[in-house]
């Protein structure tokens, strides 16, 4: 069964400022307030780049479907179908491939 990662698990707080850190942010720029949005930022920015890479993901599945057996065009549309659930738990996004 695939496990779907919450976007809060993606980032936690502690994460996000050690990136801040790393990144030279200063001391004054790293008050928990400021972290705070930083890290509601870093989860959207999560969550966008989440949705383009499994769209990616689920174009390479699309693209190898030209000229195949219907089976196996059913079978790619399928993954695509789940890879493209995963970013919405809501609509099948804990799909299973067997």
């Amino acid at each position: 069964m695939t496990t779907l990662i919450t976007k809060d698990e993606i980032l936690d707080k502690n994460e996000v400022l050690k990136m801040a850190i790393e990144a030279g942010w200063p001391d004054s720029l790293v008050a928990p307030i400021i972290m705070a949005k930083l890290h509601d930022f870093a989860k959207v920015v999560a969550d966008v780049a989440s949705a383009k890479e499994r769209e990616a993901c689920a174009k390479v599945c699309e693209d190898k479907c030209p000229g195949q057996s219907l089976i196996y065009v059913m079978a790619m549309a399928d993954c695509a179908e789940a890879i493209r659930a995963r970013g919405n738990p809501h609509q099948g996004g804990t799909h299973e491939c067997s």
